[in-house]
C-alpha cells in the first residue's frame, strides 16, 4: 500500500498535468472566469455575457480535449497528426466562440448544454472507436463512473472543510470574510481540483481493459438491490396509471412522460451496470428479467408518445416537448433492437444519444428551429383565428377570448419573447417593441405584448376553472426613475413577509418587530381582514388594508403586471398621532370562496414611518 505523501501527490498531479495540458488550461481559464463573475453586482452582470460565453467555450474545451487525448493516446498517432488534431479543435471552439451572440438568451443556453451533453457521451466511447472491445469499453466507463463519484465526494468534503474554516476565522478572530469568498472557493475547487483529481484516475493502458475482468461488489449490490427494484416500483406505479386512463378514457397527463423517460433510462442504466456479469451460470436472471423489462417498456412507450403528442396539439412544439419526442424515438429503437437482435455492442447507446444532441443542435431540424417555427405558426392562426390583425397588424380584440384562446396566445407569445427575442413579433406589431423594453427596464415581456392586444396573461399551467383567481403585481424598485418625497419621515425599513400559512379566521395574525434607528416597530398583520398595523411603543397605531390596493390594482389594471408603475403601488395612511408610507415592490396571493374573500401570500416593499411633532410634544 502507497504511503500518501507531499511526494507522491506532487508527482501524480505533475504527471496529470503532462497527460492532459489543454483539459487542465482550460478548466483554469474557466474557473478564472466564473470566480471574477462571483465579484460582479447586478448591473454588471447583465452586461457580462461575453464573459460568460468565455466560461462556456472553456467548458467545452475542457471535455473535447479529454477526448481529444485519450483518442490519440488509443490510436497511437504520430506526434505531428496529434498536434494537427489538436490545432483543428482549436480553431473549430475558437469559431464556436465568435459565432455566440453578443446578447446571450435561453436559445443559446440550450445549445450549449446539447452540445456539453454529446461531447461527454463522445469521450465516454471515443478511446474504443475502431475497436471491438466490449468488456475494456465498459471497464473504461466503469473508471470515469467511479472516479468521478469519488471526485465529487473529495471535493464536498474539502469544500465544507475549508468553508468551516473560514466562517471560524471570521467569528473567533473578527477577521470579515466576504460571502463571496465562499462562490470562489467553490468555484476553485470544483473547477481546478475536482478536474485535476478526475484526470488523475483516468485508466493510461486502455487496451489492457478488455482482459479485466474485476467488477466491484459493491457496484452489483446497488444495481441489483437499489436500482432494479426501483425499477419495479416505478413500472408497478406507471402500469396502475395506465389502466386508470384506460378504464377513465381520458389523455394522460402531460408530465407522465418525464417519469416514463426517467424510469426508461434508470432502467437501461441498472443493464449496463451489470452487463460483464450477466453471461455467468449464477447470474442468468439478468438476461431473462431485461427480456420481460423491455417488453413491459413497450405499452408505456406508446403511453409516451401519446402524452407528449397531446402536449403538442396543445401547445405546439418547444424544446421540452421536443426533445421528450426525440428521446421517445429513440428508446423505441432501443428497445426494439433489444428484443430483436439483442445489443451486443453497448457502444451503440452512449453513440446513438451523443449523434442524437449534436444533432439536434443546428440546422433547420434542431430543437430550437423546429419549435420557433411552431410557435410562430401557432401565434399566427391564433391572431388570424380571432381577427386581431388590421394591414398585417396586432389590434386590440373587440371581445374576451376563449380561455383556451388566451392561454395559448400567451403560451406562444411566452415562448417567443423569453426564449428567442421579442423582436421577432416586431413585424406584427405597429409600436416600436424596443421602446417598450428598454435593457434596463425589467418586465414581463409577454404581459405587456399582450396587453397591446387587450388579452389577460394566462399561465399554461393554469386550469380555466381557477382562471383569475390568482395575482401577481410588481415593479422593478431598482430600475424605477420615480422620486418620492419622504420629508418628514423619520423612521424607515424594508419589509418582505409572507402569510401564505394564515388561516383565515380572526385568531390568525402575524406579528414582527423591526428596529428603526429611533424606535421598534411591531408590524401585525390580520389575515381575515387584511389589515396591515404598525404599531409603536405607548399603544401608538396606523392601519393600511391590503385589500384595498388589491381591490383597485385590479380594476385599475385587470390583468397581473410584472412591470407597475410605482406611482401605482403607493399606499399612505395618516391620522392624528401617526403617518405611514408604503412602497410596495411587489404583492401577490389569490381570490377564495369564488372571489369573495383574498388571500395574501407575500408582500415586499419600503415602508416609511413618522410620529407627529404634536404628539410628540403631549408626551
Amino acid at each position: 500500500m502507497k504511503i500518501i505523501s507531499i511526494k507522491n501527490l506532487v508527482t501524480k498531479g505533475t504527471e496529470t498535468l503532462v497527460r492532459f495540458p489543454l483539459p487542465l488550461l482550460f478548466a483554469i481559464g474557466a474557473t478564472g472566469v466564473g470566480m471574477y463573475l462571483v465579484g460582479l453586482d447586478y448591473r454588471e452582470t447583465k452586461h457580462a455575457d461575453r464573459l460568460y460565453c468565455i466560461l462556456m467555450a472553456c467548458v467545452l474545451s475542457a471535455v473535447t480535449f479529454i477526448g481529444v487525448k485519450l483518442y490519440t493516446e488509443r490510436q497511437k498517432t504520430k506526434p505531428l497528426f496529434t498536434y494537427l488534431i489538436n490545432v483543428a479543435f482549436l480553431v473549430a471552439l475558437s469559431l464556436y466562440y465568435f459565432m455566440m451572440p453578443d446578447k446571450l438568451n435561453e436559445m443559446y443556453v440550450i445549445k450549449f448544454f446539447q452540445t456539453a451533453i454529446a461531447i461527454h457521451l463522445f469521450v465516454s466511447f471515443i478511446p474504443f472507436a475502431g475497436f471491438n472491445e466490449p468488456n475494456g469499453f465498459w471497464q473504461y466507463n466503469k473508471a470515469l463512473f467511479l472516479r468521478l463519484l469519488t471526485a465529487a465526494l473529495y471535493s464536498g468534503v474539502l469544500y465544507i472543510g475549508l468553508s468551516l474554516a473560514l466562517l471560524a476565522i471570521d467569528n473567533l478572530f473578527g477577521v470579515k470574510i466576504n460571502g463571496n469568498t465562499y462562490a470562489r472557493l467553490f468555484f476553485f475547487i470544483a473547477g481546478i481540483f475536482n478536474t485535476w483529481f478526475f484526470l488523475a484516475g483516468i485508466p493510461k493502458n486502455l487496451e489492457e481493459l478488455q482482459n479485466d475482468t474485476s467488477y466491484p461488489k459493491g457496484l452489483k449490490v446497488f444495481s441489483q438491490y437499489v436500482l432494479l427494484p426501483l425499477v419495479g416500483v416505478y413500472l408497478l406505479i406507471l402500469y396502475v396509471y395506465l389502466f386508470k386512463i384506460i378504464l377513465q378514457w381520458h389523455l394522460p397527463e402531460g408530465w407522465v412522460s418525464y417519469l416514463i423517460l426517467s424510469f426508461s433510462v434508470a432502467g437501461i442504466f441498472s443493464f449496463l451496470l451489470l452487463y460483464p456479469i450477466q453471461s455467468y451460470s449464477e447470474n442468468k436472471w439478468i438476461r431473462l428479467y431485461s427480456r420481460i423489462y423491455y417488453f413491459a417498456l413497450i405499452p408505456l412507450i406508446v403511453l409516451l408518445l401519446v402524452a407528449i403528442f397531446r402536449r403538442i396539439s396543445d401547445y405546439g412544439i418547444t424544446e421540452n416537448r421536443y426533445f421528450v419526442f426525440v428521446l421517445a424515438i429513440w428508446l423505441c429503437f432501443i428497445t426494439l433492437f433489444m428484443l430483436v437482435k439483442r445489443l451486443t455492442n453497448i457502444k451503440e447507446i452512449p453513440l446513438t444519444l451523443g449523434l442524437i444532441a449534436l444533432l439536434t443542435s443546428f440546422g433547420p431540424w434542431s430543437a430550437t428551429s423546429v419549435a420557433l417555427k411552431s410557435q410562430t405558426q401557432k401565434f399566427e392562426y391564433l391572431i388570424n383565428e380571432y381577427h386581431l390583425l388590421k394591414n398585417s397588424k396586432i389590434i386590440k380584440c373587440a371581445e374576451e377570448l376563449p380561455f383556451k384562446a388566451r392561454q395559448n396566445l400567451s403560451s406562444a407569445v411566452e415562448y417567443i419573447s423569453e426564449v428567442h427575442s421579442y423582436k421577432l413579433l416586431q413585424k406584427y406589431y405597429r409600436q416600436n417593441l424596443d421602446s417598450l423594453f428598454p435593457d434596463t427596464t425589467y418586465s414581463h415581456k409577454p404581459t405587456e405584448l399582450l396587453k397591446i392586444m387587450g388579452i389577460q396573461y394566462i399561465s399554461r399551467w393554469q386550469r380555466e376553472d381557477y382562471a383569475n383567481e390568482n395575482f401577481y403585481f410588481s415593479t422593478d424598485r431598482f430600475n424605477s426613475k420615480h422620486i418620492f418625497n419622504i420629508t418628514g419621515y423619520r423612521q424607515s425599513f424594508m419589509m418582505n413577509e409572507y402569510f401564505g400559512y394564515l388561516k383565515e379566521d380572526k385568531d390568525s395574525v402575524f406579528s414582527s418587530d423591526y428596529v428603526t434607528k429611533d424606535t421598534t416597530v411591531t408590524v401585525k398583520y390580520v389575515s381575515k381582514t387584511g389589515i396591515l398595523s404598525f404599531n409603536f411603543k405607548d399603544s401608538l397605531h396606523i392601519d393600511i388594508s391590503l385589500f384595498q390596493i388589491v381591490d383597485s390594482l385590479k380594476k385599475k389594471h385587470k390583468i397581473d403586471e410584472y412591470s407597475m408603475k410605482a406611482t401605482d403601488m403607493v399606499m399612505k395612511e395618516e391620522n392624528e398621532r401617526l403617518k405611514v408610507m408604503m412602497i410596495v415592490s411587489s404583492i401577490n396571493g389569490n381570490y377564495t370562496d369564488t372571489r369573495k374573500k383574498i388571500r395574501i401570500n407575500n408582500i415586499q416593499g419600503d415602508v416609511f414611518l413618522c410620529i407627529k411633532p404634536e404628539v410628540e410634544k403631549r408626551k
